[in-house]
């Protein structure tokens, strides 16, 4: 039976590294969808109220639980802007696990910092959710000063060892 595993988090704190390398531990079982890609990348737009992201974020899902694909789902994907892709994860039958890499502001601006193509701290501030963007669903919290391998295993242990 598929999954699907959503990583939340603000800006930095490590959901694409931590989603690249869940897909890599299960390359022929997961399908990765990051929004970023996506809505940068494949539409080159910003969101809104008229976005298509959350709608081709919707159709990604579909076809991979279609497949029998576990999904990966990464980035910050905010509750005003995506309530199409959470109305899709609150109808489906399959189990869904939803994890926020918890990060505060400070630590998420030097980590940005360093990055090639860094945001502006005016940037960040204007994204940052200071206590998350809370979810109707419980999320487990993951503490972003575990190393890359730890938080890998949080998450392997729960959604694939407890199958």
């Amino acid at each position: 039976m598929s999954q699907i595993i959503v990583l939340r988090g603000n800006s930095a704190s490590g959901k694409t590294s931590l989603a690249r390398a869940l897909k890599a531990s299960h390359p022929q079982t997961t399908f990765l969808i990051a929004q970023d890609t996506i809505k940068r990348e494949l539409l080159l737009e910003h969101e809104g109220p008229h976005s298509l992201t959350p709608k081709l974020i919707v159709t990604l899902m579909d076809w991979a639980l279609d497949h029998q694909l576990d999904i990966i789902l990464e980035r910050i994907l905010r509750t005003e802007h995506y309530r199409a892709v959470y109305n899709f994860l609150d109808s489906v039958t399959v189990p869904v696990h939803y994890f926020y890499l918890n990060l505060d502001f400070d630590t998420g601006l030097q980590r940005n910092n360093l990055k090639p193509t860094p945001f502006s701290e005016i940037q960040l501030k204007k994204w940052w959710c200071h206590n998350g963007d809370p979810l109707k669903h419980a999320e487990i919290i993951i503490p972003t000063q575990l190393s890359l391998p730890e938080r890998l295993k949080v998450i392997q242990q729960r959604c694939y060892y407890e199958r």
